[in-house]
């Protein structure tokens, strides 16, 4: 360490100072190829390209027929879901209970009110199993 400092008071370093640098060629040979590649004069290495990797929309075809699948072996499921959640639904029961009140007791459907519904999602359910078309 203290042989560096000593250097460095001298003058001397290390390495080449930048002043002894400046004007002088301090290309090496590996240098010397890039900078003539990149002036032209020697042939340039043929770019290696890179595989063409195909876009998604088949995989996305693949999913949509599969969503496709998935609802057409579920069908029946969907439907009873759907119209569960319509019928008993609080708007549902307030349209019955403001226009057919004898099948509403203080609380919930009445018995005749349960038949009447459990009548009318078995016709629905009829209905639109008829009527879906499936592709």
């Amino acid at each position: 360490m203290a042989d560096i400092e000593s250097e460095q008071k001298q003058g001397g370093s290390m390495g080449t100072s930048i002043a002894s640098l400046i004007g002088q060629d301090t290309r090496t040979q590996s240098n010397n190829a890039l900078f003539d590649a990149m002036k032209g004069d020697r042939p340039t290495v043929p770019q290696i390209s890179t595989p063409i990797i195909p876009q998604q929309p088949q995989q996305q075809t693949d999913y949509q027929q599969q969503a496709a699948g998935f609802v057409n072996q579920n069908r029946d499921s969907i439907m009873v879901f759907v119209i569960f959640l319509i019928l008993n639904s609080s708007t549902f029961k307030r349209i019955v209970k403001t226009n057919a009140p004898q099948f509403f007791s203080e609380v919930d459907y009445t018995m005749t009110g349960l038949l009447v519904v459990s009548v009318l999602a078995g016709v629905l359910f009829f209905l639109m199993k008829r009527f879906w078309r499936s592709e």
